[in-house]
């Protein structure tokens, strides 16, 4: 759920930034970042879903 969290304050940050930027070439740059966000934390949960809900590390 933190990772929900994270993506949704991550890419609603920079989509914020976009908007209020005084050059179109910065909003669409921090838009691209905020899609790249969003991206990264999609992964990071999936990451994490796919593993086991305990590892064996062999001790």
């Amino acid at each position: 759920m933190l990772g929900f969290l994270s993506a949704a304050i991550g890419a609603e940050a920079f989509w914020a930034m976009a908007a209020v930027a005084p050059e179109p070439l910065i909003g669409s740059a921090l838009q691209v970042i905020a899609v790249a966000w969003t991206a990264c934390c999609a992964l990071l949960i999936r990451h994490r879903w796919r593993q086991p809900g305990t590892v064996d590390r062999g001790d």
